[in-house]
């Protein structure tokens, strides 16, 4: 900003100070003996058709300290601070940017010893007994969302006046009118950075509205598998497995299997609650030696029919004819086998006489 007041005049052509020396046929296009004590007045409010430079300044008013001089560069490194340290006059604002404005930048010179500061009474008026209007400078239009500056310059009389201005948005705030809200995180609320546009960019492993969902080892059933960091597969109560896609047999269920957790459905043969009933115990143990018949007859249970010359529960137990003496007369009693045609079943203890 920069502020050229060479002749130290107010706004009707007057010195500054009154007792400052005018001397000559021209006198009021001659410079004032003494500098103006300047100040700047910056008054931001709504959009305006006929600008009313009064109270109140709807989105913002700026009263900087004085400068000891008429002529003023605020970027000169001997000014004094503005607002910032960048010599920046900024207006915070919590709401949406409407898009319009009127803008009212006013240097004044103040004539009291005392720091500047203007009642309410007495902005928007040209002069009071402590303060006198040196310029004004007042203006209406849209703006856009831009970190470009837009440069504005205005002349009155013997003044001129530069200055720059914007409208950007403030930390964590997008858009072309600062309405959208998007605020770095990495934690159990969400994991993101900020897009150009403000949009949520989610960390890897991670996705949701608001990335706070973690994203499952690839294979992990998203019906029966969770995780709350990415690339884990914890499995739901009931499911099991690498994937959790194997259900859970109900507890103690031996030979059996299920469909849906804590299922116990029994393999062929087996049977009970537990599936621990052994129901072709024939097919399972082959109890039956020696070539006998196995039959099941439920719960574990079976029968064996034995072949010709053995016996026992198994048909482990071969039968000795000649134990009991058949033989009569004086007849020897010996073993021999033959087969019968057509029968596998041999025939053992043929008595010889």
């Amino acid at each position: 900003m920069s502020f050229i007041n060479d002749l130290s005049r107010d706004a009707v052509g007057n010195c500054c100070h009154s007792s400052a020396v005018q001397s000559g046929d021209n006198a009021g296009q001659q410079q004032c003996s003494e500098k103006c004590q300047t100040f700047f007045r910056v008054c931001l409010k709504h959009y305006q058709t006929n600008i009313d430079p009064s109270p109140p300044c709807t989105y913002g008013e700026v009263i900087t300290p004085v400068f000891n001089a008429s002529t003023v560069y605020v970027s000169h490194q001997n000014a004094p601070t503005l607002v910032d340290d960048d010599h920046t006059i900024r207006f915070p604002f919590n709401f949406s940017w409407p898009g319009t404005f009127s803008l009212i930048v006013e240097a004044w010179h103040n004539a009291s010893s005392s720091p500047s500061s203007l009642s309410a009474s007495s902005r928007g008026v040209s002069q009071t007994k402590t303060r006198t209007l040196i310029t004004r400078l007042a203006m209406s239009r849209y703006l856009k969302v831009d970190n470009k500056w837009t440069q504005k310059s205005g002349q009155n009389n013997q003044t001129s006046m530069n200055y720059s201005y914007r409208v950007v948005c403030g930390d964590s705030y997008f858009g072309d009118y600062c309405d959208t809200f998007c605020k770095p995180r990495d934690d159990k609320y969400g994991h993101f950075q900020c897009g150009p546009a403000g949009e949520k960019q989610c960390f890897p492993g991670w996705h949701g509205n608001y990335c706070e969902k973690a994203i499952c080892r690839s294979g992990c059933n998203s019906t029966n598998g969770e995780c709350s960091q990415p690339n884990e597969c914890n499995c739901r109560y009931g499911w099991e497995g690498h994937n959790c896609n194997q259900c859970t047999k109900y507890p103690g269920c031996l030979h059996g299997y299920c469909s849906k957790p804590w299922d116990c459905l029994c393999d062929e043969g087996w049977g009970g609650l537990l599936c621990n009933q052994d129901l072709n115990y024939c097919t399972n143990h082959k109890p039956c030696k020696n070539g006998g018949s196995c039959t099941n007859t439920g719960q574990g249970w079976y029968t064996c029919e034995c072949p010709l010359g053995y016996t026992g529960k198994n048909c482990e137990q071969e039968i000795d004819s000649c134990a009991h003496y058949p033989c009569a007369n004086g007849a020897t009693c010996k073993k021999s086998e033959l087969l019968f045609p057509g029968n596998k079943n041999r025939a053992k203890n043929l008595y010889i006489i």
